[in-house]
């Protein structure tokens, strides 16, 4: 639970298109942990765990070493105050409470690779877009 203006709220869990295709290829035993990481630790307590920085603002993720597991995941509210709305390319973001915990990917250490260049893209685009509109 967090507050939002005064009021305490419990945490809404939503999960992006890749989270999905990625969770059900998982074998069940890898299943039955990140869920628990899921519901116990994201869901209940989800600022404490690793706060993602520089090309990954806005994201969080949560690890477990033992199985070389990343669960990759925005709350946004937090994404929102910190303006990684536009990077984040949340095609759900109008459509989502400030108490809402987006699970954006899954996967081992080179996840934060794969995201960086996913990053990188949407910002060439974002960057493009811009340069567009100044033309005119």
């Amino acid at each position: 639970m967090f507050a939002i203006g005064g009021l305490v709220a419990n945490f809404i869990l939503r999960q992006k298109e890749e989270f999905g295709k990625k969770f059900a290829a998982l074998p069940d035993h890898l299943k039955t942990i990140v869920n628990d990481k899921i519901m116990n630790n994201i869901q209940e307590k989800p600022f404490n765990t690793e706060e993602l920085s520089y090309e990954l603002t806005g994201l969080w993720s949560h690890n477990d070493m033992k199985n070389d597991v990343r669960i990759i995941y925005a709350v946004c509210c937090d994404c929102r105050k910190k303006k990684a709305t536009r990077i984040n390319d949340c095609v759900e973001c109008d459509e989502t409470n400030d108490n809402t915990i987006m699970l954006w990917d899954l996967g081992n250490h080179s996840i934060y690779d794969q995201l960086k260049l996913m990053r990188e893209k949407v910002w060439r685009k974002f960057i493009k877009q811009k340069r567009r509109e100044k033309r005119f």
